[in-house]
């Protein structure tokens, strides 16, 4: 990670990265299996599915909104652009390190609200930590779209760039 911070020298590719992104995944699994109810007298965690969502949240909502995206605009869900999240935030202004910050501190409250309310259910925290998601994606497409047009309103959000990528 020394190598890797801002300005990096040293680039992980894309093997790497799915290496991680693998590993993520067997280990939130993982996690599901240890705390299953039934499994020991008490589960560590009652909600251990909604914790393992709120802890891999940015990738998971990220990749599938530019997945739809990209089908609904008839485009390769496979073909790389710039409409991810933390494109978007550096579109915002943001920096490279404040982006880190900023995602990292977001995955943190969205694990700590996942922990806190355990007792509410799977169900419940999940459709709780995706609506978080959707906030702030219309937050940044408002911001976005604000920096562009200053008239933009909340609703051109809604009606007009939901399901559009935004432009370079």
């Amino acid at each position: 990670l020394v190598f890797n911070y801002f300005p990096a020298k040293i680039f992980m590719g894309d093997t790497g990265s799915l290496i991680i992104g693998l590993v993520c995944v067997i280990l939130a699994i993982k996690f599901i299996e240890l705390n299953k109810l039934g499994a020991k007298p008490q589960p560590n965690f009652y909600s251990a599915p909604a914790i393992a969502v709120a802890v891999l949240i940015i990738p998971i909502f990220d990749s599938l909104r530019i997945f739809f995206i990209r089908l609904i605009h008839k485009k390769s869900p496979f073909k790389g652009d710039r409409n991810h999240v933390h494109h978007r935030l550096q579109r915002l202004g943001f920096t490279a390190n404040q982006i880190v910050l900023f995602l990292a501190s977001f995955n943190l409250v969205m694990v700590v609200i996942a922990l806190s309310l355990q007792h509410w259910g799977n169900f419940t925290l999940i459709t709780i930590i995706i609506s978080i998601c959707v906030v702030f994606n219309t937050l940044i497409t408002f911001r976005i779209g604000k920096n562009r047009n200053p008239t933009y309103k909340l609703t051109d959000v809604i009606f007009n760039d939901t399901f559009r990528p935004i432009a370079e």
